[in-house]
């Protein structure tokens, strides 16, 4: 059961063009930009038949015209439910609305069973879904791939491996591969530079501008190798 988490109206505020420096200052433009990057989350949401939530953090440096204005906006033009939560502060009882109002939801679409539909079918050759997920979900115009990714495509096509699910890997600050580019925008290239063949897993990875990815751990962590010697020195730390 997925919610979507709005953060701070500052947050929104970044999203919508705010420079960091002003997002303590009230900017219904900004804010009103950053509603619209709210509303391209809750529509995709749905767009795949799943029910919506949205938690905003409420931080002591928001403004409270701000967090009514966000609650106001989920409630009467997306037509979601919408929580501000505290539990930074208060614990669970500060995120306990959010709770009730996510298991209302999730029991709600139980029986029958909710109808969430994939973006695209099993089996789809990687370059269709990825132009799939970037057109529906980010919005953009097309797909881009690398010289590099077109033979890593034409190899992965030659060993029948083409058709497995794709992950999508790129900044999760803009829609575009470019974490610059803030807001609701459209029309973009979504530029591929590699695509990976998690075989193990089962899908491709599919890296997106200039995204880094967490390299993987060794079967023998570097933790077996650290201990305190005699005098309760750490060693091993090189």
């Amino acid at each position: 059961m997925p919610f979507r988490r709005a953060g701070s109206g500052c947050a929104l505020k970044y999203h919508g063009g705010a420079a960091l420096a002003d997002l303590g200052k009230a900017d219904a433009h900004a804010l009103a930009g950053g509603l619209a990057v709210l509303a391209r989350h809750v529509e995709n949401l749905q767009a795949l038949g799943l029910p919506v939530a949205v938690a905003i953090n409420a931080f002591t440096t928001d403004l409270a015209e701000e967090q009514q204005q966000v609650l106001a906006h989920c409630r009467d033009t997306l037509k979601v439910a919408a929580h501000l939560c505290r539990h930074w502060a208060d614990g669970p009882a500060g995120a306990e609305d959010l709770a009730r109002s996510v298991a209302a939801l999730a029991d709600a679409n139980c029986d029958p069973p909710d109808a969430f539909t994939p973006l695209y079918a099993t089996g789809t050759d990687v370059y269709d879904a990825l132009t799939t997920v970037a057109t529906r979900i980010h919005r953009a115009a097309h797909v881009t791939l690398s010289p590099a990714a077109q033979k890593q495509l034409a190899a992965l096509r030659h060993e029948g491996l083409a058709n497995l699910p794709v992950c999508l890997a790129k900044t999760p600050y803009s829609f575009t591969a470019d974490e610059k580019v803030r807001g609701a925008v459209f029309g973009h290239d979504l530029p591929i530079r590699e695509l990976r063949l998690a075989a193990g897993a089962g899908f491709i990875v599919a890296l997106a501008g200039e995204i880094a990815t967490m390299p993987g751990l060794p079967k023998a962590p570097s933790a077996l190798g650290i201990h305190l010697d005699g005098e309760g020195r750490i060693e091993g730390l090189s």
